[in-house]
C-alpha cells in the first residue's frame, strides 16, 4: 500500500480521539474558529493526499496560507498560556519576525531573484519562431511553445497522461507526427511511446528542440559506400556530410542537387565523394535557417 493513502485515516483518528476532550468544554467563537480553521486544513491535506489520483506541488497552494495562519497563531496562543514566566514571554514576540526572515531565507535560496531562469524558455520559442512558418506545426507537451499549432488535440498535462496510460485516450502522437509531417518536436513531457518514436526519427538541435532528421552509417567500398534508411516523417530533406556539409552523391538512384520532398518509406543514398563514415539526412528548412543537428548523444 502506498504510503499517502494513511493520511486520511490518521486524520479522522485523530479527531476521533480528540471529540471527547472538547464535548464538555464550552468555548468561545474565536475557539472555534481556530478549531474549524485546523479542521478544514487537515481534512484538505489529509483527503488531497489520500484520494486525488494525480499530485503535484501546485495542489498543496490553498493549504498553504491556512497552515501559515496556524504557525502564526502559535506564538500568540503560547504567550497566554506562559504569561507567568517572564523569560519565555520576552521572547515569544521576537518569535514571529524571526519565522519571516526565515520563510523569505528559504524563498531567496530557493528561487534567487538575480538568476535568470526563462533564459532557456524564451530561447525555446525565439528557435521555433526562426525555424517554422505559421503555417507549420510542432509539437509539444502543452503548448509551451506558444506561437505554433500543435499536431495532437490533447494537451499533455497530468490527468491526460494518466487517461493514456489507463487506455482511455489513444496515444497517437507518433501516428500523428508521420500523417501531418510534423518537422519540429519537444520531446519533454511527452508520453514514452512519442519519445521512442522521436528519438529515432528526429535529431537534437539544441534548446530541448528536435528536427527531423537521421543519422545514417555508410556502408561498403570506399568508392561507392550507400546507406538505406526509411522515413517516418514526410518532408523536405537535405542530405549532410559529418562537418554539416551538402553531401554528394545518388539519392534512391538519381544525383542528389539539393533538398527533396522524401515520402515515407525506404530510401537509398550513395556517396560518390570521399568517404566519410556516415550522412545525415536533416530537415531542409531547420538547416536553411541556421540549425544544424547535434550528434554527441
Amino acid at each position: 500500500m502506498d504510503a499517502h493513502v494513511v493520511w486520511f485515516p490518521i486524520f479522522a483518528l485523530i479527531l476521533l480521539g480528540i471529540t471527547p476532550f472538547f464535548r464538555n468544554r464550552p468555548f468561545d467563537a474565536l475557539t472555534g474558529r481556530r478549531i474549524g480553521l485546523v479542521l478544514i486544513a487537515g481534512f484538505y491535506f489529509t483527503a488531497l493526499k489520500t484520494f486525488f489520483p494525480t499530485l503535484s506541488r501546485q495542489d498543496d497552494l490553498p493549504v498553504i496560507p491556512l497552515a501559515m495562519l496556524l504557525v502564526a497563531s502559535v506564538p500568540f496562543v503560547l504567550s497566554g498560556r506562559f504569561s507567568t514566566r517572564p523569560r519565555l514571554n520576552a521572547f515569544l514576540p521576537w518569535s514571529v519576525p524571526a519565522l519571516v526572515l526565515l520563510e523569505l531565507a528559504a524563498l531567496i535560496g530557493f528561487t534567487p531573484f538575480w538568476k535568470n531562469r526563462t533564459r532557456e524558455e524564451i530561447a525555446t520559442v525565439a528557435d521555433v519562431l526562426r525555424a517554422t512558418d505559421k503555417s507549420d506545426l510542432v509539437m509539444d507537451a502543452t503548448g509551451e511553445t506558444i506561437f505554433r499549432m500543435r499536431p495532437y488535440y490533447y494537451a499533455l498535462e497530468a490527468f491526460t497522461k494518466v487517461r493514456i496510460q489507463r487506455g482511455l485516450l489513444p496515444d497517437e502522437i507518433s501516428e500523428r507526427l508521420m500523417e501531418t509531417g510534423t518537422a519540429l518536436v519537444r520531446p519533454m513531457d511527452l508520453t514514452k511511446n512519442a519519445q521512442t518514436f522521436i528519438r529515432r526519427n528526429y535529431l537534437p538541435i539544441g534548446h530541448e528542440l528536435w528536427m527531423a532528421g537521421q543519422k545514417m552509417k555508410l556502408s561498403g567500398p570506399p568508392t561507392n559506400r550507400s546507406a538505406q534508411f526509411d522515413i517516418a516523417v514526410p518532408t523536405r530533406y537535405t542530405i549532410l556530410t559529418p562537418d554539416n556539409r551538402p553531401a554528394v552523391g545518388d539519392l534512391d538512384g538519381t544525383p542528389f542537387t539539393g533538398p527533396r520532398e522524401l515520402a515515407a518509406g525506404p530510401h537509398t543514398f550513395t556517396v560518390k565523394a570521399g568517404s566519410p563514415k556516415y550522412v545525415v539526412v536533416f530537415w531542409s528548412q531547420g538547416f536553411e535557417r541556421g540549425f544544424a543537428p547535434s550528434l554527441k548523444r
